[in-house]
């Protein structure tokens, strides 16, 4: 069975099909959070390195999102100060990257162990086309569908952060029946 097919058949066991959770994610207010959680993580791994983003219309392109979801992603980012806004410049980063040494990749219960439990809630995974931006990282083809996988996280039972996540289909089926509940993707 081919990886896009036996994902799918996965996502009939429990969690949201992409097409189905795509429609419901059109009429909710967290398309902006979304777009920032993006942003905020290209941001803070250098990803634009002459300090300036994109002007929004070029954002709203890339990210298929409208002109307003970008600003309101944007002034998300701004309310955190790791960007500000310059008249005749455009959006800049004001933040550095973190400054402790990030040397070997930590899940989240990892990371916060000693400030309570993390658990997770799997919103939505399976096959979804990778968008420009994800597609360029990932290294495959734009538009090639990619393991899609949306987790609200928690931090004792309160709402911490909502997790996107694509990784190539060739590694993702390996995800199939994990128990992304209550262990991260990377471990």
């Amino acid at each position: 069975m081919a990886s896009a097919d036996r994902i799918r058949e996965h996502a009939g066991q429990g969690a949201t099909t992409v097409a189905a959770h795509r429609a419901r994610r059109r009429l909710r207010a967290d398309q902006a959070r979304q777009l920032a959680d993006l942003l905020r993580h290209q941001l803070l791994a250098g990803g634009f390195p002459d300090g300036t983003l994109p002007h929004e219309t070029t954002l709203a392109t890339e990210y298929r999102a409208t002109r307003n979801t970008v600003r309101q992603a944007l002034d998300l980012l701004r309310a955190e100060g790791l960007v500000a806004r310059l008249p005749g410049v455009g959006t800049v980063v004001v933040a550095e990257k973190y400054p402790h040494g990030l040397n070997h990749l930590m899940g989240l219960a990892e990371t916060l162990h000693e400030h309570g439990r993390v658990t997770n809630e799997v919103r939505t995974m399976g096959p979804a086309p990778a968008p420009a931006p994800v597609a360029e990282r990932l290294r495959v083809p734009a538009g090639d569908d990619v393991l899609y996988i949306e987790r609200l996280r928690r931090l004792n039972g309160l709402p911490l952060s909502l997790d996107l996540t694509y990784i190539p289909l060739d590694i993702g089926t390996a995800l199939l029946g994990a128990d992304l509940e209550n262990t991260d993707v990377f471990r």
